[in-house]
């Protein structure tokens, strides 16, 4: 499917955030929704956005901190504030922190879509993620699902193709376990909590086919993918 862009949502009111990714994801975005600010600091820092969506009020590191972080990568991302913090000083913050637009909640969500989509088209900041990923001898082939590498190629699942991803666009930095889950399945509830010790079986076996790369449990960490 052609993407019409990235866009990462922080909101740590779950249903407010499904709600804006179903929606978005619809009307042709790639989306990503993370639910504290340290976790999107990490994303921000490894990931490129179409547009970010930041609610100011999470836990760990507030919005407009978050915001300094992403203008201090690329100046040029469009940055959306949805908040129910609505006095005359709030709003002005959140513009002088480098905004495009400041919404309060309650909101509008088709109102919040055409402004996406205006923004975007505006700023012409549609995203496009290369192909193609590569750590050691291994590349993995995102738009056809393949897992290449010198003496192999493999068809691997969607879920194997993210978490791969999140393994090497972070290679040799370690990935904690609720990191994976947001990522890959957009919550950290204890279903998908079982379904990842699933897939990362399968991810070891699936990088077996490097010998000089290992998955390492760092324990009360998360994991990390490096050389031996």
């Amino acid at each position: 499917m052609d993407h019409k862009g990235k866009i990462l949502i922080v909101e740590d009111d779950k249903n407010t955030g499904f709600l804006l990714q179903n929606r978005l994801q619809e009307e042709g975005f790639e989306v990503l929704l993370c639910t504290n600010g340290i976790e999107a600091e990490r994303i921000i820092m490894n990931q490129n956005f179409s547009l970010c969506i930041l609610d100011i009020m999470i836990p760990s590191k507030d919005g407009l901190e978050l915001s300094k972080d992403i203008r201090m990568k690329n100046n040029q991302v469009p940055i959306i504030f949805l908040t129910a913090r609505n006095l005359k000083s709030d709003i002005v913050q959140g513009y002088k922190n480098g905004c495009d637009d400041y919404l309060t909640k309650p909101f509008d969500i088709d109102e919040l879509v055409l402004k996406i989509h205006a923004i975007i088209r505006r700023t012409g900041t549609k995203h496009i993620e290369p192909s193609e990923l590569k750590v050691s001898k291994l590349s993995l082939i995102k738009e056809e699902h393949i897992l290449v590498s010198d003496k192999e190629q493999k068809n691997i699942s969607h879920k194997e193709m993210l978490i791969l991803e999140l393994f090497f666009r972070n290679f040799d930095q370690v990935i904690t376990r609720r990191s994976i889950l947001i990522a890959c399945w957009g919550n950290d509830d204890y279903f998908s909590s079982n379904i990842l010790n699933v897939y990362l079986t399968k991810i070891r076996k699936l990088i077996k086919a490097d010998e000089d790369l290992v998955l390492h449990n760092i324990h009360g960490h998360g994991y990390k993918l490096t050389k031996k």
